[in-house]
């Protein structure tokens, strides 16, 4: 299982390590609303799917790339909460495209893992677009993310009865939130 505090302190040593002249450092906090769908085996528990909303937290780096320094690609960590849990997702691969002064579109690629209480990681992917000043260095976000088929094993008595050894979730959830470059 990741353990958050170890994430969030390797990627604020890999973005002290990158020289600021040419990186944006930046922070995001917001709110995320998502829906659960689970793969479990068993009919009854897997027609039921959750939905909550939580708060969304990110930290990462990127820097611009091309002639025209319009292709910028970093890294990234989210933390949200997902049904009263914590989830982390790594955007390994941060790509975001700059439109004009003030938009920004992108998509990501990277992993996730889901603390229920057990290890439950998967696959993490999504895109955005970002509203860029509105105040000096503050930017506003909205993101559409999906954690794919995050997978853990059947370890708890209140776990459903099914064939798998594992059980999957899906999140799709969507961030609203600001960004402070620094």
């Amino acid at each position: 299982m990741v353990k958050q505090w170890m994430m969030a302190a390797a990627c604020s040593a890999a973005g002290l390590a990158i020289p600021t002249q040419a990186t944006e450092i930046y922070a995001n906090l917001g709110l995320n609303y998502h829906n659960v769908s689970f793969d479990t085996g068993n009919a009854q528990a897997d027609a039921d799917d959750d939905s909550d909303a939580g708060y969304h937290l990110g930290f990462g780096v990127r820097r611009p790339f091309g002639e025209h320094q319009q292709h910028w690609f970093g890294f990234r960590v989210d933390f949200d909460e997902v049904l009263g849990d914590s989830m982390v997702g790594f955007r390994a691969i941060d790509y975001q495209y700059q439109l004009d002064d003030h938009w920004r579109l992108g998509a990501f690629f990277g992993a996730a893992s889901l603390d229920t209480g057990a290890s439950q990681t998967g696959y993490y992917l999504g895109g955005g677009a970002t509203y860029l000043n509105i105040y000096p260095q503050l930017d506003v976000g909205l993101d559409v993310r999906y954690g794919d088929r995050l997978a853990r094993d059947v370890l708890f008595a209140d776990d459903p009865e099914t064939d798998s050894p594992d059980i999957f979730y899906d999140v799709l959830s969507t961030s609203l939130y600001l960004s402070w470059r620094f």
